[in-house]
């Protein structure tokens, strides 16, 4: 496998597991595995985020970065506007 370098990549061996159960190539136990090291990563990105906001600073997250395009293109959107519908 080989290496997980930016969150795209953590994103698409997710979904290679999950392709992977459905497919019976696993076991459960073994995707389950997969999916707590995904949520552990996850969890320091989301902690990294907030730390920034709290602080006021800009966040640098090289792992949120794809190649040399940034994967938030440089914006940090707030949970209100996540979940703002599309068009509004």
């Amino acid at each position: 496998m080989a290496k997980i370098k930016d969150i795209t990549m953590l994103r698409e061996h997710a979904l290679e597991t999950l392709e992977k159960l459905a497919n019976q190539e696993i076991d459960t136990a073994e995707a389950g595995v997969t999916g707590k090291l995904c949520e552990g990563v996850i969890a320091t990105v989301k902690a990294q985020l907030e730390y920034a906001r709290m602080v006021s600073e800009e966040p640098n997250i090289p792992f949120m970065k794809m190649g040399n395009q940034k994967a938030l293109e440089g914006q940090v959107l707030s949970p209100k506007q996540l979940a703002a519908p599309k068009g509004r």
